[in-house]
């Protein structure tokens, strides 16, 4: 199959899912070394994966600086893997409106009162700024100005399948010209 994208929506789940996989996502910080952390995702379009994040966040910056990334989602109990390695862009306001709707309301409350200020307080002092937010804001949400999101439109991916009888599987997609070439890879 030459479609990456049609192998993507095979080995993720659907978009309304609301139980969103987590990934690893890695950047270049300022001195140019690796900078990873985990993250949602929060869709698949027919260009790339969706994540969001506080604008005010470190890999916001470093995403600002280098918009390449790399993203490696884990698929199951340890058998499968994706790794895309691509450009990045930001979304714009209809994708972002979008896709904070689709959050839990855990995940949009936590947009909101996030914060390193709020990271530095006691448990007790977090719980309870959490519960006055709730308190104060009982209805549907809108996103707040700080949540942003980004696309990474990938140049490589690669599908990774463990194989408790032999070598693992992996197939690699990259882009050529509009359409993308596969090869397989030792595992």
């Amino acid at each position: 199959m030459t479609d990456v994208f049609a192998v993507l929506r095979a080995w993720l789940p659907d978009n309304a899912d609301p139980i969103r996989p987590p990934m690893t996502l890695a950047t270049l910080d300022a001195d140019g070394y690796p900078d990873a952390r985990t993250v949602l995702l929060s869709a698949l379009d027919d260009h790339g994966v969706q994540f969001h994040t506080d604008a005010r966040s470190r890999k916001a910056a470093e995403l600002a600086a280098a918009p390449r990334a790399c993203v490696v989602i884990p698929i199951g109990e340890r058998d499968r893997q994706i790794t895309l390695v691509g450009d990045v862009e930001p979304l714009g306001p209809d994708a972002l409106r979008e896709a904070y709707r689709r959050r839990t309301r855990y995940l949009q409350v936590l947009a909101w009162v996030n914060s390193d200020e709020l990271a530095a307080r006691p448990a007790g002092q977090r719980h309870q700024a959490w519960q006055a937010f709730e308190d104060t804001n009982p209805g549907p949400l809108e996103p707040p100005a700080t949540w942003t999101g980004f696309r990474l439109r990938p140049h490589r991916v690669t599908f990774w399948t463990a194989d408790e009888l032999g070598p693992s599987t992996r197939l690699e997609y990259r882009r050529s010209g509009d359409g993308w070439t596969t090869h397989a890879l030792a595992g």
